[in-house]
């Protein structure tokens, strides 16, 4: 049983910071995993400068290992892998266009790599054509490592991170159609940061993006992940415990949260189902009375940061920042004109004659019309 852990787009620039810790806990998931090679499609370096920088301190990281790394340069560490240059024992770069292929010993298994060029579609796919063409012993299992676009993914420019030299077309782009005829079992893929993302090229071949195994930027939401391929079988996700962005939206409503205690056990709620790697921003909206809650919209602000603040000293978060948009509308809910709107929601005739909240249940649209009537007495467009 031949197993290959597969991850992309790490971005390293320094040791022992997030993206370096996010690479030892690889290393550490592929010795539990038992997994006889490792893969790295693209950007493990966040530029050349740094992969320049990083080497000697890399060779460390991937001495002593009990299975073999192959990688290919993706857009951003291009030319960081010049002929010549060691990355540690065991360390295999498929950085010639001329020599796209690696046979990992003692493995049933052909690996064809493309290093990362400013290529149109169509070149790509004529590449890919004649690297298919060349591989003599169908028998094996072949596994092609990729770095680019696939243009079936509706995406945005921003799921691919901070990027440089892109042709009209995208970076190095394919589609799934291009793998449909050619013998790949696995194309494993790098340059998509926001998540993983396995598709079937056809019955039991795949293309898998890892996504980012750590945070680049604020676009990587959410706790991150690897791709665990074991040979014949569909890829399997393996979450880390790396450092991540998680972005939770807190929407307080002035009939519901009537006290403290419900507001504050509603921000627990988040925290608790908040991992301790996160980096949390918490986008707190809606309205309240201040009658009731007895507190200012400033003393408010201050008991979540505080609530926030004593998390993260017991590390139960790495940081966090407050979007605070929630308005006290104590005025206007004392207001006559509003306990009379109050009314006629409650009599259903309102509710029901709005045709443009079909979709939700009755209290969603009493919450909905609510907070309109919100918006238009506090003059909010």
């Amino acid at each position: 049983m031949t197993k290959i852990l597969h991850t992309a787009d790490l971005h390293l620039k320094k040791v022992h910071d997030e993206r370096w810790k996010a690479l030892e806990q690889i290393i550490d998931t592929g010795e539990k995993e038992d997994i006889d090679l490792l893969v790295i499609t693209g950007d493990l370096f966040e530029s050349d400068i740094y992969a320049d920088r990083l080497r000697s301190n890399l060779r460390q990281v991937f001495c002593d290992l009990d299975f073999e790394t192959v990688i290919i340069p993706g857009n951003h560490d291009r030319y960081s892998f010049q002929e010549g240059m060691f990355f540690g024992e065991n360390v295999t770069v498929i950085n010639d266009i001329e020599k796209p292929f690696y046979e990992p010993g003692g493995l049933n298994l052909i690996i064809c790599g493309i290093p990362y060029e400013p290529l149109k579609r169509k070149e790509v796919y004529r590449r890919l054509r004649v690297f298919d063409n060349s591989i003599q012993d169908k028998n094996k299992h072949q596994i092609l490592l990729y770095h680019g676009d696939l243009l079936d993914l509706s995406i945005r420019t921003t799921d691919y991170g901070e990027e440089v030299e892109m042709t009209e077309e995208g970076y190095m782009p394919v589609r799934l159609s291009y793998f449909r005829n050619l013998n790949f079992d696995y194309v494993l893929a790098g340059h998509f940061h926001t998540n993983f993302y396995c598709k079937n090229i056809k019955q039991d071949k795949y293309f898998v993006y890892s996504g980012s195994p750590v945070s680049i930027t604020s676009k990587e939401k959410g706790q991150r992940s690897i791709n665990l391929v074991v040979l014949g079988e569909q890829p399997k996700q393996l979450y880390l415990d790396s450092y991540h962005k998680k972005e939770v939206d807190l929407e307080l409503d002035p009939v519901s949260d009537t006290s403290l205690e419900t507001v504050f056990s509603k921000l627990h709620n988040i925290l608790d189902n908040t991992h301790y790697n996160a980096d949390l921003t918490l986008n707190i909206s809606g309205y309240f009375n201040q009658s009731e809650l007895e507190v200012s919209e400033e003393q408010l602000y201050e008991r979540l940061c505080k609530t926030l603040e004593d998390s993260k000293s017991k590390s139960n978060i790495v940081d966090y920042q407050v979007n605070f948009q929630i308005k006290d509308m104590k005025e206007i809910i004392e207001n006559e004109l509003f306990q009379k709107f109050i009314q006629e929601l409650e009599e259903d005739e309102l509710v029901n004659s709005n045709i443009y909240l079909k979709s939700m249940t009755k209290e969603e649209k009493k919450k909905a019309l609510r907070n309109i009537f919100f918006q238009a007495m506090s003059g909010v467009e």
